[in-house]
């Protein structure tokens, strides 16, 4: 395996993050919108508020499993809901708030 490249902190903060698709970037800033509130559901309700559109709950879900690979979400299960249900809570990580970030930089320069 050969050496990792030593990066200071400044650069670890602004290195490149693996990019993240249209449907991952809304997943993401449902979960840092939403916060404590971050569940499957609520994040489902989001997206599809600001779709217009019905998304099947194993969209989310999928998209989650590959968000929590990538590095970029933390699933925490048997949270407590508002509710008193218990469900899985999502957390985004450092990483994923970059992805999220460069991608809503992008979007807006495609639109300057």
């Amino acid at each position: 395996m050969a050496p990792q490249p030593y990066l200071s902190r400044t650069d670890r903060r602004v290195a490149k993050v693996k990019p993240i698709g249209d449907f991952q970037f809304l997943f993401l800033r449902s979960v840092l919108k939403l916060g404590k509130n971050a569940f499957g559901s609520a994040i489902q309700e989001r997206i599809e508020k600001i779709l217009n559109v019905r998304v099947n709950p194993g969209q989310i879900y999928t998209t989650a499993d590959k968000l929590i690979a990538d590095g970029y979400l933390e699933s925490r299960p048997n949270s407590i809901q508002d509710n008193g249900r218990t469900a899985t809570l999502y957390v985004c990580l450092p990483d994923g708030a970059r992805a999220a970030e460069e991608k809503a930089r992008l979007y807006k320069k495609m639109l300057d």
